[in-house]
């Protein structure tokens, strides 16, 4: 929203500083601002996307769909290092 209503402001003042009633530093400081914002968002549409990216390498997917065999160890268990979970 901001970096949009700062564009309209650039825009603004372009006109303004072609019929004088602006100065030219007055249109820059415009024009840099709404760059600035515009840069902004789209350094946080790039994060966000990166964001997606790194949840897509968290999921885990099968091939196979269903259970495979029994159940050995619940959530909860305490398990150590050469367990055997055949019980």
């Amino acid at each position: 929203m901001q970096a949009a209503n700062a564009e309209k402001d650039a825009q603004r003042y372009a006109v303004l500083v072609k019929d004088g009633i602006v100065t030219k530093e007055q249109y820059e400081q415009m024009r840099t601002s709404a760059d600035a914002l515009n840069a902004a968002v789209k350094a946080d549409r790039a994060a966000k996307e990166n964001t997606r990216l790194q949840l897509e390498y968290c999921k885990i997917r099968s091939p196979l769909t269903g259970r495979t065999g029994k159940l050995m160890i619940d959530r909860g268990n305490m398990i150590k290092a050469n367990d055997d979970t055949r019980w």
